[in-house]
């Protein structure tokens, strides 16, 4: 009778798209959902830095006496020269906006003694107001 003995494999080395704080390692913007980076994310292929070793210092795990550079990997890991290729074939892809329709209906009626125009809405007439011109702020 044969016996099977399962290999074990190593987790793959790879560390999280958002740092600590919440900001994406590919389009650096905080929060990000974008299902491209998601997909890069998916694709890229991660190794121990060949720079500091995966201990953050460059040169530490040769000799930490004297090392005190931070490294500028990820974590320990960067990203292995083979993922290029497939980081490559990730298409751009732009979100859809859709631009709001203006529901609010004015019309210029006249102008104040200070020239600014006088609109009628709902019908009360404003005065409008520049919210780019710091003059008119207060």
């Amino acid at each position: 009778m044969a016996t099977q003995t399962k290999i074990r494999q190593a987790p793959a080395l790879k560390p999280s798209r958002l740092n600590f704080a919440g900001w994406c390692m590919w389009c650096l913007t905080q929060g990000c959902l974008s299902s491209r980076c998601v997909k890069r994310h998916t694709r890229s292929a991660w190794e121990v830095c060949t720079d500091c070793g995966g201990t953050e210092t460059v040169g530490a795990h040769l000799d930490r006496e004297t090392s005190y550079e931070p490294c500028s990997c990820s974590g320990g890991l960067m990203l292995s020269k083979a993922a290029g290729a497939a980081l490559s074939a990730v298409p751009d892809v732009k979100p859809l906006v859709v631009p709001k329709k203006n529901t609010r209906r004015s019309k210029v009626i006249g102008y104040s003694a200070e020239g600014r125009p006088l609109e009628r809405i709902n019908g009360k007439v404003h005065e409008v107001f520049d919210s780019n011109d710091p003059e008119q702020w207060f």
